[in-house]
Parts: C-alpha cells; structure tokens; sequence
C-alpha cells in the first residue's frame, strides 16, 4: 500500500495539503502516511519503564537536512549546494562542541531552506524535491522500524513521527 501511494506522487499533486493520505496498522499502530510526514500513535498508551523493559524515545538530529545533502534532493534553483553541507557541518560542529547559539542558528538556516521547497512565493520553490525528502524520510523510517520489529518481536511501536519514534 505505501508503495503505491508514493509511486502516485507526482508533480501534479506534490503539493496535496492533507486531502491525499495513507491510514493503515503498522505493527499494531494506527499509522498515517502522507506529504507532510508520518504519524502515528497508539492511543492513550500508558507504559512505566522497568528492570525488564525499557522505553526507547529516539529522534534523528537533522534528518531532513541529511536527506537533502546525502539523497541529493537540494532545490533545483539553487546552483551550489555545497553551501547547505557547510551549513550543515557547521551545525553539527557546534553540537558536538555545546555551542548552541550556534547550532540554533544553524538548524534554523537548514529548517527554512527546507521550508522554502514548498513555498511557491519563495525563489527556492520546488515542490517535487520537498517531497522527495519528505517521503523518503518516511520510508527510511518505516524500514527501519520493520527491521527491528523483525529481529525483536518483543519490541512494540508505541509512536511514529517525522523524524523519529517511541519503542
């Protein structure tokens, strides 16, 4: 079903706000997939860590960025993407080394530029690449989960989103 869904996106309808989604179970979590990223959540799950088993909260640090520089998924308008990667370096250089004024700065030059993909009043506009980022993100994040549902049948989805998940 999620492959048919991306495989139906294209330049005519990348721009979907919210009418073209995807509603189905992914290991026992109500799961939306759509343009603007993934959600789901089991609801009004309530669990207490223990000795035996833990909750896991993960997020990915800059993941659309990473997708942009490492997927090639850069604006099309823009004739040298190596400036987003000093960007980028620049970010995680300074959260590495605590300087968070800094890395804030970073992150919010990295976060509008993605933005921008999707706004068609901005000279980066392309609204194809944004959607590439978007949905590939979504896809890295549901393989991920299926792999370690796989090799840990134990494990049990709690909550998904754009960038990251609670296991």
């Amino acid at each position: 079903e999620v492959f048919a869904y991306v495989k139906g996106i294209n330049t005519e309808n990348c721009m979907d706000k919210g009418e073209n989604k995807l509603e189905f179970m992914f290991y026992g979590c109500p799961t939306v997939f759509a343009l603007g990223g993934i959600h789901a959540a089991i609801p009004k799950y309530q669990e207490t860590s223990t000795d035996d088993r833990v909750i896991l909260i993960q997020d990915i640090g800059s993941f659309y960025p990473s997708l942009i520089i490492n997927n090639g998924y850069m604006s099309r308008a823009i004739s040298d993407p190596s400036i987003y990667k000093q960007f980028y370096d620049l970010r995680m250089k300074a959260k590495a080394e605590g300087d968070k004024a800094t890395a804030d700065a970073a992150k919010l030059v990295l976060n509008t530029t993605y933005g921008t993909f999707k706004d068609q009043y901005n000279a980066l506009f392309d609204p194809m690449q944004g959607t590439r980022v978007c949905l590939s993100g979504q896809l890295y994040i549901l393989d991920l989960i299926h792999q370690i549902s796989s090799a840990y049948p134990s494990v049990q989805l709690i909550q998904l989103n754009t960038d990251g998940w609670v296991l």
